[in-house]
């Protein structure tokens, strides 16, 4: 394995570190693309923008504009670090963002698709 190392081959736990960050980074750029989604799709005059949305209580522009700004922080962030653990735990968190709202959303028993998901 050291002689590896020194003839500049790749060791297994290299090759996952790789992996870890261009998966990192691929995530990064889909949170920019969503949130850049989202604050375009707020942007919009459509119906469904005026809704209030059944689990915030506010309207749906107002979701989709929070939502899109934070999704844009949150690509930054993963950008600016290196931490690794710290990129898996804020994709473990963002991930259940989702799961939480879906569970809201059928809790209240509000008909699918949803409104921020109709303007997107």
């Amino acid at each position: 394995m050291a002689s590896q190392l020194k003839s500049g081959g790749d060791t297994g736990a290299g090759m996952v570190l790789r992996l870890s960050k261009r998966f990192a980074y691929a995530t990064a750029t889909v949170f920019a693309a969503a949130g850049l989604v989202m604050l375009v799709g707020a942007a919009d005059n459509v119906p469904p923008l005026r809704q209030r949305d059944p689990l915030f209580g506010v309207t749906t522009r107002t979701v989709l504009v929070l939502a899109g700004l934070s999704h844009l922080g949150i690509s930054a962030w993963l950008f600016s670090t290196r931490d690794l653990m710290n990129h898996g735990l804020v994709f473990v968190w963002a991930g259940s963002n989702y799961l939480i709202y879906s569970l809201g959303m059928a809790v209240l028993q509000v008909t699918m698709p949803f409104p921020a998901v109709v303007v997107l």
